[in-house]
């Protein structure tokens, strides 16, 4: 589906990968996903970026937004303005990581041996998915925010 590859998305699975990843940000604020699957998320998507003209390549990073929103209740509000559109599209603000904290970031990753390649490539999926930076510490950052979800689940 052409839409989706101008979204940076694979049409083959990389729909299901954002629903997965909505579900679990809807999850973490203790909020259903009903309204959360495929066919809603893609109609979302849709009328956002065709009807609403909103730009494709931040689609997914304020889709993943909306998702994370207590107040929202369904992907249609995507194609509403609100500060999902203005956070995904602004320049990264994160502040820098000292070379002591990366050092730290490392070692937790080196302690999962074979692990680490795992949660690395699913850290650079998430990364992609919103649009964010692969970068050496945002990778890091995601990898280890995975494995506390990962610890409270």
């Amino acid at each position: 589906m052409e839409f989706l590859r101008e979204m940076n998305v694979d049409p083959q699975g990389g729909l299901g990968r954002v629903v997965e990843r909505c579900a679990e940000l809807r999850a973490g604020h203790g909020l259903g996903a009903a309204c959360w699957q495929a066919p809603h998320v893609l109609a979302a998507l849709d009328f956002a970026v065709r009807r609403r003209l909103w730009p494709k390549r931040y689609a997914v990073a304020a889709l993943l937004r909306v998702a994370a929103d207590p107040a929202t209740r369904s992907p249609m509000r995507l194609a509403e303005a609100g500060p999902w559109w203005d956070e995904v599209s602004a320049p990264e603000r994160a502040p820098r990581l000292s070379e002591a904290d990366v050092e730290v970031l490392e070692a937790r990753l080196q302690a999962l041996d074979g692990g680490r390649v795992a949660v690395q490539q699913q850290a650079r999926l998430e990364l992609g998915a919103e649009r964010m930076p692969l970068t050496r510490t945002t990778v890091l950052r995601r990898a280890c925010e995975i494995l506390d979800r990962a610890a409270t689940s």
